[in-house]
């Protein structure tokens, strides 16, 4: 983190620090006054992203969002609620990110979920039925932003796609994509950016490749 400390989300044993001047970890678990989990299934931690004003934001397998306040210690819960159309998108937190704006965007396992800050609460982005230029798919495994702003989303069934702001579409990149070549399946898992622009990509089947912007195609490392 800016600090220098190393954070470890566990399957069990919550949230994790290491120091790495001391070679000590420290572990930060949200008890009751019964010893038990405040909320349930609270040590199970399936991703964790610090955004820069320093807050860690964590995803945690067992169906919510949270906040962590290092200096109180303390956990702020965010819940999915089917009757609240402010709430999180989806029990499933998968990824997040902040953007150069700011804002920050939370991967679910139904839709993206933007976080108001102001509010405090959320406004839900999902495919639309029949609308190209909706995300597409509603199951997000990683969100990730390029040196040109705009936003990749890699879904678990329907490849990438990617978030133009100044028309605030989604353009869509899957291995059925008759003007692009060569991306040979659908489930994504990781982005990164290289010095060139090129967009290296990281499937579930199909290994890593590299998508080349100029020439829209891909180029695969088995």
């Amino acid at each position: 983190d800016v600090n220098g400390m190393l954070w470890v989300g566990t399957f069990k044993s919550g949230l994790l620090s290491y120091n790495k001047s001391t070679k000590e970890f420290e572990q930060y678990l949200d008890l009751d006054e019964n010893g038990e989990y405040a909320v349930q299934n609270a040590n199970r931690i399936r991703t964790i992203y610090e955004d820069r004003s320093g807050t860690l934001w964590i995803g945690h397998d067992g169906g919510y969002l949270s906040k962590f306040d290092r200096t109180k210690k303390t956990f702020k819960y965010y819940f999915h609620d089917e009757e609240d159309p402010r709430s999180l998108s989806n029990r499933r937190v998968t990824s997040i990110l902040e953007d150069h704006r700011g804002i920050l965007w939370i991967g679910t396992g139904d839709g993206v979920s933007i976080y108001d800050a102001k509010n405090d609460n959320f406004r839900v982005i999902r495919s639309i039925e029949n609308n190209p230029f909706s995300i597409g798919d509603n199951y997000i495994r990683v969100i990730f932003e390029d040196k040109a702003n705009s936003i990749w989303f890699g879904t678990d069934s329907y490849g990438v796609a990617v978030y133009h702001r100044s028309s605030g579409k989604f353009n869509h990149i899957s291995k059925d994509s008759y003007d692009v070549e060569g991306l040979e399946s659908n489930t994504i898992f990781c982005f990164e950016e290289d010095r060139n622009g090129n967009i290296w990509v990281g499937t579930i089947g199909s290994g890593l490749c590299v998508y080349d912007q100029q020439k829209n195609r891909f180029k695969y490392y088995y």
